[in-house]
């Protein structure tokens, strides 16, 4: 009983880095994730909205409000608002930016480079 819970907690401790270690992506892979994202987000949050406009039934005399088809619509719209964040979040760590610049003034002068991804 001894040896199985060691070589249990052997495994387990031995085979977690293994596991948590993946391949890093391309920064064209990225990109082209991130514009999927992107347009499925957009798309979702079109969608969402559309079932938040229908929720409301006022072609009757009485208008009813179908509290259901709000939610699923404001979950739809807050998904797509997350996957555009996202995507746009993918596709700039994909594009990294170089800047240049002078700084010029009495006690220091000098010239900078700047790259951030």
């Amino acid at each position: 009983m001894r040896k199985a819970i060691v070589l249990v907690l052997a495994v387990i401790l031995l085979a977690s880095p293994a596991m948590a270690q993946t391949v890093a992506q391309s920064n064209e892979s990225k990109r082209s994730s991130g514009t999927i994202k992107l347009w499925i987000g957009v798309g979702a949050l079109a969608l969402g909205t559309l079932v938040v406009a229908k929720s409301s039934d006022t072609s009757t005399a009485t208008s009813s409000l179908s509290t259901s088809q709000l939610a699923t619509g404001l979950v739809i719209a807050g998904v797509g608002g997350f996957l555009v964040w996202n995507g746009l979040q993918e596709r700039k760590a994909a594009s990294p930016s170089t800047t240049f610049g002078i700084s010029a003034g009495k006690q220091s002068s000098g010239a900078f480079v700047r790259r951030s991804w």
